[in-house]
């Protein structure tokens, strides 16, 4: 039943880096545009552009560096409970079950924290775009 830990071990492994790096690509990209726009009403005073929503990228930055956060917490804990995790006896029930019976459960609270950062993040990050449409156009 080795295998079942590693393949565990592997997959919480993966999620955790794809969703660290969307966080910190989208967060990046936010940082980049509000830097740029400063950077353009610096220059040229004649036409600035206005942001609208800007509580909604703030908001969406300090979510999407708490997921980053929770992966680093998740990837961390994971780490510590590998041998642990090769001690549990791997039986029917499902892995929730299996590590919240260990003693595991971290594990599954902070990589549920980095979900729900990223999710709510790229919401917030929606609705500052959509709050934003004027600028296309």
């Amino acid at each position: 039943m080795a295998e079942v830990a590693s393949d565990l071990i592997g997959n919480i492994e993966s999620y955790q880096q794809h969703l660290t790096t969307l966080a910190l690509g989208a967060s990046a990209g936010t940082f980049a545009v509000v830097v740029q726009v400063i950077i353009h009403n610096a220059t040229d005073g004649n036409k600035p552009v206005v942001l609208e929503g800007v509580c909604y990228m703030t908001a969406a930055i300090a979510l999407l560096f708490a997921s980053i956060l929770a992966g680093i917490l998740t990837k961390s804990t994971l780490v510590a409970a590998v041998p642990a995790l090769h001690k549990i006896a791997w039986t029917g029930s499902s892995a929730t079950e299996q590590l919240k019976s260990a003693g595991l459960g971290k594990i599954l609270t902070f990589a549920m924290l980095q979900v729900a950062g990223f999710a709510f993040g790229i919401l917030a990050l929606c609705i500052a775009l959509f709050c934003n449409l004027k600028l296309v156009s």
